[in-house]
């Protein structure tokens, strides 16, 4: 059983520029209500299967809300393997776009059999998590021994990330600082990623807007967001905080990095600068998934009790912060509710919407194109359809 729905996203176009942009959902955004009044472990079994994508970040949000409802507190082995797996499915995420959809996107071979084995690689490292259940069990504790196959894929990616994206070390890469350095990169390697940006910085350079990044979750924030999700039904279909949408995902997440601070300085969240985001974060995430303690990307899940029987929790995912919102009377669910970063990005006054309005396009072909990058770099969890209109 999965919840899917659509995005369907309407693009005005007057002959020379997207005059109005609409997003229409279809997602089924009641389910977690399905929650309410069961037993809060049964609850947290059937969130994972709900959903067909970020599975496991969904378990481990809906285990932490209810550990935080309860006033349950587990090992810290146990957060770190929570965190490995929240780390390993936003690495396949990344990846998928890196080696699959992004070189479509400019005519490059995508890298099908590369990706095959990444992904098993993946799910070999989350074998041992998976199959004992532990892992999204409220209160559990680490019942199997992953190390082997953690390091295993880690040093694999590493491998791949050097010579696949980077063609350097990628730590060498993290520490370019300039724009100046970054084009020097691109312009004199034939990596993958390379040949990807090169092209993107000809035609991605647009997609800014005024959104706001989300902050890291701290506790006036999470309080704030946590009683908008109880006193407003509609606030998950269409979350803002203090009445403004926020843009998350890995550019809100890296924005402090000095090639981004740069960029975006210049010329705002382009296309350009969050793909180029997810390229930094996918090098920090390789370098967490090699740590027994995931520190590189400390922060990642968390939660926090708001009273007795109420809990919140976060989860950063390749899209965005995922929210899960729990209310219980100790045995069973009494609320249930969750945000999910695609209702932040395509909200409709969001970064999508903004990014595309008065977006300049000569043709109906390259207004199509650019709002397919612009789609592609906010990166829903859901299938899209995008309708040009000459208007």
């Amino acid at each position: 059983m999965t919840t899917e729905g659509k995005l369907h996203i309407d693009v005005a176009w007057d002959g020379a520029a997207a005059n109005a942009v609409a997003v229409r959902s279809s997602r089924p955004l009641q389910a977690s209500r399905l929650m309410v009044g069961k037993p809060a472990q049964n609850a947290v079994d059937t969130m994972p299967l709900l959903f067909s994508v970020c599975g496991r970040a969904q378990g481990v949000a809906a285990a932490m809300a209810a550990e935080a409802a309860l006033g349950i507190e587990v090992a810290g082995s146990l957060h770190a393997a929570r965190a490995h797996l929240v780390f390993g499915e936003a690495i396949q995420e990344h990846l998928w776009r890196v080696l699959l959809d992004w070189p479509r996107q400019v005519g490059i071979q995508p890298r099908v059999q590369l990706m095959t084995e990444l992904c098993a690689g993946i799910g070999q490292m989350a074998k041992p998590l998976i199959a004992t259940g532990g892992w999204k069990t409220i209160g559990g504790r680490l019942d199997a021994d992953y190390d082997d196959a953690r390091q295993s894929f880690s040093r694999v990616l590493k491998n791949v990330l050097h010579r696949e994206i980077f063609g350097c070390d990628p730590a060498q890469w993290l520490e370019l600082g300039t724009q100046q350095e970054l084009e020097a990169w691109y312009e004199n390697t034939d990596t993958l990623a390379a040949q990807i940006l090169r092209s993107l910085a000809q035609c991605a350079r647009f997609g800014a807007s005024k959104v706001a990044a989300m902050p890291s979750p701290n506790n006036i924030w999470l309080q704030e967001i946590a009683e908008a999700m109880h006193e407003d039904p509609a606030f998950s279909h269409q979350p803002n905080w203090r009445g403004a949408a926020l843009e998350t995902g890995a550019l809100a997440r890296q924005r402090q990095h000095p090639l981004l601070r740069a960029l975006t300085a210049t010329e705002g969240n382009s296309v350009f600068a969050r793909a180029l985001a997810r390229l930094i974060e996918l090098m920090h995430l390789a370098d967490a998934m090699r740590t027994a303690t995931g520190n590189a990307c400390a922060g990642w899940i968390g939660s926090q009790p708001l009273r007795k029987g109420v809990g919140i929790a976060w989860v950063e995912t390749a899209r965005g912060l995922l929210t899960h919102r729990i209310a219980s009377d100790g045995g069973r669910i009494l609320d249930y509710r969750t945000i999910a970063p695609t209702e932040w990005n395509f909200h409709a006054d969001g970064a999508l919407v903004q990014g595309l309005r008065g977006m300049a396009a000569a043709s109906e072909a390259a207004a199509r194109s650019k709002a397919e990058w612009m789609v592609q770099s906010l990166d829903p969890c859901v299938a899209y359809e995008i309708t040009v209109q000459h208007a």
